[in-house]
């Protein structure tokens, strides 16, 4: 007859709070990952000839931005209780998403790229 008790309620609602944390933090990601692959490409890039490797430390440092962007989120919101699990979570979530678009900016996930050996 006693629904859930109120520290339950609780958790469950702070939890939510990442369905509008997270899409949130990929949408402004992504201008800091935008200018990364702007810098490598310019407009109109679709091959791997035409990637300014001089402008890489931009990248690198814009994705990182964009990592730190989703870290910030997951770490921030006390979607638990326990900091360390946030921190266990989030630390892996901001490399994926920085590392991830640093590799589409690249075109590392193309054949045709150097990145491949080829």
């Amino acid at each position: 007859m006693s629904a859930d008790p109120p520290r339950s309620r609780s958790r469950a609602r702070n939890a939510l709070h990442l369905l509008w944390v997270l899409p949130l933090a990929g949408v402004l990601s992504m201008f800091p990952i935008a200018l990364a692959s702007f810098s490598l490409c310019g407009i109109g890039c679709y091959s791997p000839g035409f990637i300014r490797y001089e402008e890489l430390p931009l990248a690198v440092l814009m994705c990182a931005i964009g990592g730190l962007i989703v870290f910030l989120a997951v770490q921030l919101v006390p979607w638990t209780q326990r900091a360390w699990t946030r921190l266990l979570v989030s630390i892996p979530a901001g490399l994926l998403w920085g590392g991830i678009w640093l590799l589409l900016s690249l075109h590392a996930f193309d054949p045709m790229s150097p990145i491949f050996g080829r």
